[in-house]
């Protein structure tokens, strides 16, 4: 009980953090209209996963590779459902501070087929894990931070991300359909762990 305590407080955290990233990103590229420069601010939500040592789904499906299937299926489950939630939370409190106008990107985001979801999805946390892989060899912010923001200028789906969006978007008042976020969610998360998966195993074969 103790251990799942701790996995949901730290999904949690790491859900708000990916959710500070968004709007780090979100309010340099209003400023600025620079996305090189915002992408490289999208790092500061991954970068104090790192230094906390909280959990993210996208790097949970690598680095709990190594647990039995039922751990790790029930792992990324809690992880997926901790992270939805401080993503939710963070972004609505966030929210009320700053109102970024999302509207192009959500529909961009729901007008994607399901193919290209999962695509997406996939490219997404190959880099993401690569990012995560990097950092734990060499512990240079540098690499892993290029990495990620060559994910956020690729505009490839990152689920926890995603989370953030979407609540951004419900904030705003916009008519988001639910069965085409549902389909977003299922098949960004499929994409996420295949992507995963791939680095896992190309981490293994070296």
């Amino acid at each position: 009980i103790k251990n799942m305590k701790k996995s949901i407080i730290n999904s949690f955290l790491g859900g708000a953090s990916i959710s500070f990233g968004c709007f780090c990103y979100l309010i340099t590229l209003q400023k600025t209209d620079n996305a090189y420069l915002a992408s490289t601010t999208f790092y500061l939500g991954l970068l104090l996963i790192m230094l906390m040592k909280t959990d993210l789904f996208t790097g949970k499906v690598f680095s709990n590779s190594h647990l039995k299937l039922p751990e790790y299926i029930k792992s990324l489950i809690v992880t997926w459902v901790g992270n939805l939630a401080g993503g939710v939370f963070a972004s609505f409190c966030f929210y009320q501070i700053i109102k970024p106008d999302l509207t192009s990107l959500i529909s961009n985001k729901l007008s994607l087929n399901p193919i290209q979801m999962l695509i997406s999805g996939v490219i997404c946390n190959i880099l993401v894990c690569a990012a995560v892989y990097a950092f734990s060899k060499t512990n240079n912010h540098l690499i892993s931070g290029f990495l990620i923001v060559c994910f956020v200028l690729l505009g490839v789906e990152h689920i926890v991300a995603n989370f953030s969006y979407f609540t951004i978007g419900f904030c705003s008042g916009l008519n988001i359909d639910l069965f085409s976020l549902l389909k977003s969610l299922f098949f960004v998360t499929i994409g996420n762990i295949i992507g995963g998966r791939i680095i896992i195993y190309m981490a293994n074969k070296n």
